[in-house]
């Protein structure tokens, strides 16, 4: 399991759930719950994150969604992981140009209505 998580929510009903469950399951000594808008906590985050996980609202615009996906991968180790929950009825590229590195999905996963896209740094040699 992971050292530490820190989980972003702008929702405080839904801050309130991850704080009961973090300590339901006795993760809450290693999980930061923080109440923000992801694009505002990452605006004035410093560190960089081996595993990122991305579930905006299904309601939000395709583009919208691609967009924070860039945002969120400057802040994504080179080995790292980035995912992202989406409706399967979007499609998404299998590779997106980011500055001078591609990120790339390496696998892709369906849960009922939802499909998971596994994203990682594809390494030059």
């Amino acid at each position: 399991g992971a050292d530490s998580a820190v989980l972003v929510e702008k929702d405080q009903k839904a801050i309130n759930l991850i704080k009961k469950n973090s300590v339901a399951t006795k993760l809450n000594y290693k999980t930061e719950i923080i109440l923000a808008k992801t694009e505002d906590y990452l605006a004035r985050n410093q560190y960089k994150f081996t595993q990122i996980f991305l579930d905006p609202p299904f309601s939000l615009p395709r583009e919208t969604k691609l967009s924070s996906l860039k945002n969120a991968s400057h802040y994504l180790t080179t080995e790292g992981i980035l995912l992202l929950r989406y409706p399967k009825t979007e499609k998404y590229p299998a590779s997106v140009k980011i500055k001078d590195r591609t990120l790339s999905i390496i696998l892709q996963k369906d849960y009922g209505v939802s499909r998971v896209n596994f994203y990682q740094f594809k390494v030059s040699l």
